[in-house]
């Protein structure tokens, strides 16, 4: 006990107590996160939860598990994102708040907390003290604050906490040889595994953590094949399972267009990741390729990994300084499944939330170094504080960073004023907001960035389209085909452009070209069924206008803006009664299915597109 604590014995005992050092916890939080509790959604948040019918409802929980489709309903997502115990999280959330984000926020937050006191548990355990130092610091690091704000990324917060319990009750097993405890360490390490990717990793952290008991002369009495076995088998029987239910992903030329220069890349943007896990202000939401910092070279930054490989591999060799060798390669091994180093493009573009795992182990580590110097040393203490409330300053603004898809595409273009994503969300939820000026402004810039994206021209279109300047949006869509020569949408619009004009030639070749709709599924096929049918009533027939009605409400049933495009449609082919009913039951269930969307800016898949050319009756 320091000398602080022997003179004051009665601010020793409060500040030891446990209900005390939680509270302080519990307060830490609210002020770092607690803007969150107001913010709606942001991003990937939009497709994967706020307008994902899958996480409306509970009945067969199983599906989330077995079909990847529930991941969004638009299959835009890419494969590689297969995270059911996320998807099951929100449907538990979704029966609990509806479309209240702040529900969601608040589950982040706690989920959040719940990682923390684990960090702190598995710190106690290799380490033996400074568990409530490590909790304290992964609460507040801001290069985790990305995780606690994108509700996207409830899986990362699950799976490290899981992945924290499943290490600490390995070495308990270890210690006890009590099979419940093995047993419980896979359960927790395969929730993991179902919560994030990253999950696949426990392994090969097993196999590091134990170099912290070799560092401790620690003996481990269970063989080497006898306690890691169990968990290559588990990773292998998930990557299988992983398989069998996901489609195969496409792979696409390496980033930089070779495996070197991708190496390259990720080298620069770990150098800008060892920055955010000792300095991390100032960061940006998330790196693309052009985006590596300036400040990284890719000298220095080959210069600095061959430093960190040398002091390893050093550490290894002559038996030193293990804890530190572990951290490092911790370190690395937690980021390799975003790096795109091991299969093309199924890695992520570097954000800082992909730190999420690799600050764990260097977390614990220092913590339990940190703790004698702050029990001798008032210094170490202010020091603490100060680190503390600046890190609680820097959440805080991230937080307000992360209120909506707005907020988050002006803090990226704030960041760097040519940034492509930014600009491209600011156009889009322009768009969205019914300010297609605006829109153009954004989209123009993102397509002055790099226009070989099929979105940018087709959300061009839209933008000229509301605009009322029908020859512009008519070049931009036919530029989607020639980017995208099967874009459903764009030959839609075509087909509606000329309706517009007058060309009725026009419209119903395009109408003709886009009318294969047996590969879509879900929403996307009932957004171009009701779009065709317009098409068709504006070209003065109704031939085939009650199937394609059918084909839409059967491929996304009882939502209520396909009921009410449903219902005019068909009475503007004289099905007077079925139409006012499909009329009716969209007003029944419009504010229910409003209040259904988490948040107040659900976004809508850019190929759900809605009909833009209102329906009228073709006969008199």
């Amino acid at each position: 006990m320091g000398a602080s604590a022997r003179a004051h014995p009665t601010w020793a005992l409060i500040a030891g107590s446990v209900p005390v050092r939680v509270a302080v916890l519990g307060l830490l939080l609210v002020l770092a996160f607690g803007a969150s509790l107001r913010a709606s959604v942001a991003w990937d948040d939009a497709i994967a939860l706020s307008a994902n019918p899958a996480v409306r409802s509970l009945a067969a929980p199983w599906r989330f598990f077995t079909d990847p489709r529930t991941m969004d309903a638009t299959g835009t997502l890419p494969g590689a994102q297969y995270r059911p115990l996320r998807t099951l999280g929100w449907a538990l959330q979704f029966a609990v708040f509806r479309g209240n984000a702040w529900g969601y926020h608040l589950v982040s937050m706690l989920l959040h907390a719940c990682g923390a006191w684990l960090v702190g548990r598995l710190t106690r355990r290799l380490f033996g003290g400074g568990a409530w130092l490590a909790a304290t610091v992964w609460l507040l690091h801001p290069a985790l604050a990305e995780n606690v704000l994108y509700l996207a990324a409830q899986g990362n917060l699950m799976c490290v906490a899981l992945l924290a319990l499943a290490l600490d009750l390995h070495l308990r097993w270890l210690h006890s040889r009590r099979v419940w405890n093995l047993a419980a360490s896979l359960g927790a390490g395969l929730g993991a595994m179902l919560a994030y990717e990253h999950g696949l990793l426990l392994p090969v952290l097993i196999g590091l953590v134990e170099l912290f008991r070799l560092a401790r002369r620690q003996t481990i009495r269970v063989p080497p094949v006898a306690r890691h076995a169990p968990y290559w088998m588990l990773a292998a029987g998930f990557w299988l399972w992983r398989s069998a239910i996901v489609e195969a992903v496409p792979t696409p030329p390496w980033w930089g267009g070779s495996w070197i220069a991708s190496l390259g890349l990720q080298l620069r943007l770990w150098l800008e990741g060892w920055r955010l896990t000792v300095l991390p202000v100032g960061q940006l939401v998330r790196y693309l390729p052009p985006d590596a910092p300036s400040w990284a070279p890719l000298g220095l930054a080959v210069t600095a990994h061959l430093a960190v490989a040398a002091a390893v591999v050093a550490a290894l060799v002559r038996r030193r300084h293990l804890v530190v060798a572990a951290c490092l390669l911790w370190w690395y091994v937690a980021q390799l499944p975003t790096s795109n180093l091991v299969v093309a493009n199924l890695g992520y573009m570097f954000a800082p939330r992909f730190l999420f795992l690799a600050l764990l182990l260097p977390v614990a580590a220092v913590a339990s170094a940190a703790k004698p110097r702050l029990q001798h040393s008032r210094t170490a203490v202010v020091l603490l504080a100060l680190l503390l409330t600046a890190a609680v300053g820097l959440d805080r603004r991230q937080a307000e960073v992360w209120q909506n898809s707005r907020s988050v595409a002006v803090s990226l273009v704030a960041h760097n004023e040519v940034d492509f994503g930014g600009h491209f969300m600011l156009g889009f939820s322009y768009l969205l907001e019914g300010r297609p000026a605006d829109a153009r402004r954004h989209l123009a810039t993102t397509g002055a960035i790099d226009a070989s994206w099929p979105p940018v021209s087709f959300l061009l279109g839209e933008a000229h389209l509301r605009l009322e300047d029908l020859p512009t949006a008519a070049a931009y869509y036919a530029e989607t085909l020639r980017l995208q020569p099967v874009n459903e949408p764009a030959r839609l619009r075509l087909a509606e452009v000329g309706l517009l004009i007058g060309d009725r030639a026009m419209a119903s070749e395009w109408q003709q070209a886009a009318s294969d709709l047996s590969q879509l599924g879900g929403d996307l096929k009932a957004g171009y069924s009701l779009v065709l049918g317009h098409i068709a009533v504006g070209l003065g027939s109704c031939a085939g206008v009650p199937e394609l009605v059918d084909q839409a409400l059967a491929a996304s049933p009882g939502a209520a803006d396909v009921l009410a495009h449903s219902g005019n449609l068909l009475l503007c082919c004289g099905d007077r009664q079925r139409g006012l009913g499909l009329v009716r039951e969209a007003a029944d269930r419009t504010r229910d299915e409003w209040l259904d969307r988490v948040g107040d800016q659900a976004w809508v898949d850019i190929a759900a597109i809605q009909p833009i050319i209102p329906p009228r009756r073709p006969f008199r």
